[in-house]
């Protein structure tokens, strides 16, 4: 058990693992299972403090009956930039994964390291109206003429007949394949270099499952490899997680404006039972207009009993003040052909003295995402119908709205517990099957209590209150108690004889002050 690991070494321990019985006298027997979790940011030093205190008992019992070791991470040791390396055993300089972010060798412009959007054909791009109104024409003036003869006309009424089918068919289907048919849609590239170590396994056939591991969207299809993709995926509007808030109270944003971490903010008048606004979809990569993809959301307001009612897509639900709503299934019309189908749910911050609703990022729907999350592309929507629906997009946790101090602790706790309760009964179940050779799944949320948290117990943070210290010093500690939880339901479930490997991308530490280099220079 390693809580903190080199990528590169984690990944040659993989392929000893795996490698070393196909390559042996032994090559005809079936190797033992082996299975991976990952803890993203789960710090090594803390691991071992709360091991030897006694309040991590399964990892404790993991390093007593095997190993454990804090091992060096990749430079810069950041979520991206260690998971290629696990991934792939290699070093940053060769999966071209630095950072977060990129600059573009022309302009210096930044972009996302893990993958970038990209514009597909559709047919023949630009040419489909030309092509479609002229095969159109084609075929109504030979069906035209086909009728003409049927009925006994000449010849030549029927040729004319055909050309003024055709001459009147072009022009209509030329403005129907405009309005109805993109001539690009969106793809997505990986940056990411190497071959995986799953991809590896899958050539030496064995039976892969990996799950949430950072940086696989889009999800490339390996032999015997069902993948389901963790960080890099956006959401609707291609974002980490735009978050809505719906409110009355008089803050500087105006309507629809960004927020410094990227939400939006709808301002509501004060005064009214009833509120006709919008959800933010997608920005539309389709067609030239409009430019984005909204959807109408009627909020009604009860404030004698402090609620309120939602309406969106065909569907209401009555909330409570503190209270989440289930899952609203979301349908953006490009026009009446296509659609982008996202999922998200609404949470009733107050009624008074202000209205304050927040609506989390609106997910891709797992049933139909528009790209690969999944490889096979099915894999999704089956998790769905199988689990419940689940967010898709990589960072699943929001952070950007605790914070802003749009949604408090409280809220954001809920949320965390609703979102990885899902992907521990996915590992539970497939555990139990058992269908596998190996086993890969990383959980974020102990990096994400670690960036919400370490300022409950760090005096020196510019964000350290007392009421904070009270309430959520204890925060990191139960998120790395969860995860303890979570290698002990691991131990019990699976496969008899397997490997556990428990691992961790990078530490974590205070962050007091920074500088800004290119500030400085400039």
């Amino acid at each position: 058990m390693s809580a903190r690991t080199s990528r590169a070494a984690l990944a040659a321990a993989f392929a000893l693992l795996i490698a070393w019985p196909l390559g042996s006298a032994n090559a005809a027997k079936t190797p033992s299972p082996v299975v991976v979790l990952g803890f993203d940011g789960a710090d090594a030093q803390l691991v071992q403090k709360w091991m030897d205190s006694g309040e991590l008992p399964n990892l404790a019992a993991l390093r007593r009956e095997g190993a454990f070791a804090p091992l060096g991470s990749t430079n810069p040791p950041q979520t991206p930039v260690s998971w290629a390396s696990f991934s792939t055993g290699l070093s940053p300089g060769r999966t071209g994964v630095f950072d977060f972010l990129k600059r573009s060798p022309r302009d210096y412009l930044p972009d996302f390291a893990m993958n970038s959007p990209t514009q597909e054909k559709v047919f023949l791009g630009k040419r489909n109206p030309a092509a479609f109104g002229t095969i159109g024409a084609l075929i109504l003036g030979i069906l035209a003429f086909a009728i003409a003869r049927l009925i006994r006309s000449r010849t030549r009424r029927a040729v004319l007949a055909a050309a003024s089918v055709a001459v009147i068919a072009f022009p209509a289907v030329f403005s129907a394949t405009v309005r109805y048919l993109p001539q690009h849609r969106p793809g997505v590239v990986s940056h990411r270099q190497g071959l995986t170590f799953w991809q590896i396994a899958g050539d030496a056939g064995l039976r892969t499952k990996i799950i949430h591991v950072p940086g696989t969207f889009p999800a490339i299809p390996a032999r015997g490899a069902q993948i389901l993709s963790g960080l890099g995926v956006p959401d609707i509007r291609g974002t980490f997680g735009t978050y809505t808030l719906y409110t009355t109270a008089p803050l500087a944003q105006k309507t629809g404006s960004d927020t410094e971490m990227g939400g939006k903010v709808v301002l509501l008048p004060r005064g009214r039972d009833e509120y006709e606004t919008i959800i933010y979809g997608p920005y539309n990569k389709l067609f030239d207009k409009p430019p984005e993809i909204l959807l109408a959301l009627v909020i009604r307001v009860d404030h004698a009993r402090a609620r309120v009612t939602v309406e969106a897509a065909g569907r209401a639900q009555t909330l409570a003040t503190g209270q989440w709503s289930d899952w609203f299934s979301l349908d953006f019309p490009f026009n009446s052909l296509f659609k982008a189908h996202g999922i998200a749910r609404f949470h009733l911050i107050a009624v008074e003295p202000d209205l304050k609703l927040y609506l989390s990022s609106v997910n891709w729907n797992p049933m139909k995402p528009p790209l690969p999350v999944s490889a096979p592309s099915r894999l999704a929507a089956d998790l769905a119908r199988r689990f419940g629906l689940f967010k898709t997009v990589g960072w699943v946790e929001d952070t950007w709205a605790l914070n802003e101090e749009v949604i408090d602790e409280h809220a954001y706790e809920e949320d965390v517990d609703f979102t990885v309760s899902v992907y521990e009964k996915m590992m539970e179940q497939f555990l139990r099957e058992a269908d596998f050779d190996l086993y890969v799944q990383v959980y974020s949320f102990t990096d994400r209590a670690g960036h919400m948290y370490w300022r409950a117990g760090d005096k020196r943070s510019p964000a350290y209150t007392p009421e904070v210290a009270a309430a959520f010093g204890d925060a990191i500690k139960k998120s790395y108690m969860r995860m303890d939880g979570i290698v002990g339901r691991a131990r019990e479930l699976m496969p008899a004889g397997a490997t556990l490997i428990v691992c961790s991308d990078h530490g974590f530490s205070t962050w007091i002050r920074s500088v800004n280099y290119n500030t400085w220079l400039v």
